[in-house]
């Protein structure tokens, strides 16, 4: 097989992964764009969604101002 065939199922694979991740930034970014808009401090916000979501409070950070 040469490096340079097309592997459908890995593009595939790589596709679906791509929009699960694009799909879980956009919803951490709502919901933190709610948190804030009934008044919630940013930092709680962030400490809200990491504790929901199960992940590090400096990656939520990375997603909603990295953009």
């Amino acid at each position: 097989m040469s490096i340079f065939e097309y592997n459908e199922e890995r593009h595939l694979a790589y596709i679906y992964e791509k929009g699960r991740k694009e799909e879980r930034e956009h919803s951490i970014a709502d919901d933190f764009e709610m948190l804030v808009k009934l008044g919630i401090n940013k930092e709680k916000a962030i400490a809200a969604i990491s504790e929901q979501k199960k992940i590090e409070p400096v990656e939520v950070r990375e997603i909603l101002f990295s953009q």
